[in-house]
């Protein structure tokens, strides 16, 4: 992908955007829209800057993407503070669900050790 600040920024501020409509998942969705708001778009940008090198074929337009960039918040039971969030492409954030990042590959690596068996 090549590195479009405008994509980057049109991203990070649709993000931003607090969802849901107050009702469904109740005060857990207001707390973390609300900790959502509190993360400037500039820091998200520079977060997805850095997320590339990681993820290269991050993408940052095609919504339907499995590249599609997440923030993803590394304790899933913490807010979206900066300490407790990464941006991951969509397709590594529905993999990880629940589990932290070390467990992840960890069952990766099971998977791949059984396939070259």
């Amino acid at each position: 992908m090549s590195l479009d600040e405008n994509s980057i920024r049109a991203w990070a501020k649709n993000w931003r955007r607090p969802r849901g409509n107050g009702r469904g998942r109740g005060v857990r969705r207001q707390e973390l829209n609300k900790t959502k708001s509190e993360i400037s778009t500039e820091i998200l940008v520079s977060f997805a800057k850095k997320a590339i090198i990681r993820f290269p074929d991050l993408n940052f337009e095609d919504c339907t993407s499995p590249d599609y960039a997440s923030v993803d918040r590394i304790d899933p039971l913490g807010g979206y503070e900066l300490s407790n969030i990464e941006v991951v492409p969509m397709w590594f954030n529905a993999a990880k669900m629940q589990m932290s990042e070390s467990e992840l590959f960890e069952r990766i690596k099971k998977i791949y050790e059984r396939l070259i068996k």
